[in-house]
């Protein structure tokens, strides 16, 4: 099948995952910061404390490869149901919060348990059942969904917020969750073609047996502690961006550089997509994952006109988005597809343990100087360590997914 044939066949596939995990829980790294501001003056707690929200995505290491595992062995659309249904009832109980900030931190841990099911963990196997020419390209347009999501959330949010509160916010969240999870599992296809029935159909293997080949496997270590490396600073790209660009003299209400933000993602991501599907993807992600690096380093520097803000930011943004894709692309290059789930659910963990201890850094990083410029730099010299970590990567052919793999062919393409 031609490039652009695969994209015409399994648009459904495509649309399907962009809108889920457009609006399940990815939506919050471009929404959570509009509401920090307004939690911290409502309830005086301290920014440190706040920034420990972050830390949290720790529970991501045990909980996304559960869940990639459970996607390999059940599908889909029933693991994605389970997050569709759950989410927005999280966001609903933190529209009651009282401002005891340890009801906000048990409800933000359910939050990130639940929305594990709505990730892409999850939806990125649609993708792989189904793409082998255009795959990076297909990543690329699924994981479009948080920051096309965010850049016409991020400002209306943040006008509604203004006028009704953070309490209806947290409600317009909730709909916004719930209805676009529906239509997103009515959009999913079921098995398209003959050759996708085939793919589908490869039996997970048991996890004793897997595990083992996959810890020993350089690939995967490669990956996993590139992605933990380039994910350290996430939480100033998610929870604490207005925060910190307040200590910039931002207004609070300056929401469009969450848009400049998002926008960032966009682009990165189709740069990224189609740059994987036409050159060496070790090389692609070495340069795509060092950009922040940069954006960081503008960001730290004494210049904080509006411009060099947004160009910092935006840059951040180029790397989040060639993220998404690389991590997807580099684990269906190395790795086939019975275990897909499963080790895009340990790449998954690695990057939540990444963005968790980069919070707790973060907090004692401002406990301790009482501002962000330290972490800032400490962010660009672990984003361009990251980077570099790919090189290391060995390319592999492309997926021979119309070949029934032998046991060997379970864990490597």
């Amino acid at each position: 099948m031609t490039y652009i044939g695969e994209i015409r066949t399994y648009w459904r596939a495509l649309l399907a995952a962009t809108v889920g995990i457009g609006t399940g829980i990815g939506l919050n790294a471009y929404t959570s910061s509009l509401f920090a501001p307004h939690l911290i003056k409502e309830f005086g707690w301290g920014r440190s404390q706040f920034a420990l929200v972050g830390s949290f995505a720790i529970l991501m290491l045990a909980m996304l490869p559960f869940v990639g595992r459970l996607t390999d062995r059940i599908g889909v659309r029933a693991t994605a149901a389970i997050g569709i249904v759950l989410t927005p009832l999280t966001y609903v109980a933190q529209s009651t919060m009282n401002g005891d900030i340890r009801v906000f931190f048990a409800l933000t841990i359910l939050q990130i348990l639940v929305g594990c099911f709505t990730t892409s963990t999850v939806y990125n196997r649609l993708v792989a059942e189904r793409f082998v020419a255009a795959k990076g390209l297909a990543f690329s347009l699924v994981m479009t969904g948080p920051p096309l999501s965010g850049a016409i959330a991020s400002p209306i949010l943040g006008e509604f917020i203004g006028a009704h509160g953070w309490r209806a916010g947290y409600l317009l969240l909730a709909g916004i969750s719930v209805c676009f999870g529906l239509i997103a599992l009515f959009l999913m296809p079921g098995r398209d073609d003959a050759v996708v029935k085939a793919r589908a159909k490869l039996p997970a293997p048991p996890l004793k047996d897997a595990m083992g080949p996959l810890m020993r496997s350089p690939a995967l270590w490669i990956i996993a502690v590139g992605m933990f490396l380039v994910n350290l600073p996430q939480a100033l790209a998610s929870s604490q961006l207005m925060v910190m660009l307040a200590e910039n003299g931002v207004p609070t209400g300056a929401a469009w550089l969450l848009s400049v933000y998002a926008v960032g993602v966009i682009i990165g991501r189709f740069i990224c997509g189609l740059a994987l599907d036409r050159f060496p993807p070790h090389i692609v992600a070495a340069i795509g994952l060092g950009l922040p690096g940069f954006g960081f380093l503008l960001l730290g520097s004494p210049y904080d006109a509006p411009l060099v803000l947004a160009l910092s930011i935006c840059l951040m943004g180029l790397a989040q988005g060639a993220e998404g894709d690389v991590a997807a692309y580099l684990v269906s290059r190395q790795f086939a597809l019975p275990v897909f789930g499963l080790v895009v659910g340990i790449v998954g963990g690695a990057t939540a343990l990444g963005a968790s201890v980069g919070a707790i850094l973060l907090s004692g990083a401002i406990r301790q100087w009482d501002s962000f410029t330290p972490f800032i730099f400490f962010s660009a010299a672990v984003t361009f360590l990251g980077a570099l970590a790919f090189l290391f990567l060995r390319p592999k052919p492309l997926d021979r997914a119309q070949a029934e793999p032998d046991m060997e062919g379970v864990f490597t393409a």
